[in-house]
């Protein structure tokens, strides 16, 4: 197991969760949300790839991509939102998946941490598919299987 972590981006001015607008100015705050979160904490990559597994093309911010996922609130474990073979625009996502997955290879998994700065900061998220409820301020965990690339149509129609 590989660990890599990236400082917070503090000073930077998955269906559900992945595919949400990303936070004003990537900021991860909302300013009609009273509620202001620490800026504090890292995004956390651990490289979960089976040993042996055959690796394929490099992602890159603009593919659309077959994305197998689960992902959890870090404070309790509760998946949010789960999803087998999910077709996402990478630049779709929220800025601390996209800097967990680009770079990455089809076929690589990883277990991300992404700080509330990386993801949906000071917004409150209502229930999913899975019925839980995103508050303010969460650290978010994700399970992820970097699956084949897909043409940009497929995204495009979801």
């Amino acid at each position: 197991m590989r660990r890599l972590a990236f400082p917070s981006l503090a000073s930077a001015g998955l269906l559900l969760v992945l595919a949400l607008p990303v936070a004003p100015a990537l900021t991860g705050c909302d300013s009609s949300d009273p509620v202001s979160c620490d800026a504090g904490g890292e995004l956390d990559i651990v490289d979960t790839t089976p040993e042996g597994t055959r690796l394929g093309a490099r992602i890159t911010a603009t593919d659309c991509v077959y994305l197998t996922y689960e992902g959890r609130l870090d404070a309790t474990g509760e998946a949010f939102d789960r999803n087998e073979r999910a077709p996402l625009s990478i630049s779709g996502t929220v800025p601390g998946f996209q800097q967990a997955v680009v770079g990455r290879r089809v076929g690589e998994s990883v277990r991300v941490t992404i700080p509330p700065t990386l993801g949906y900061g000071a917004r409150r998220r209502d229930s999913g598919p899975l019925g839980v409820e995103i508050p303010s301020c969460s650290t978010l965990q994700f399970d992820v299987t970097i699956g084949d690339t897909a043409p940009p149509s497929v995204c495009e129609n979801r």
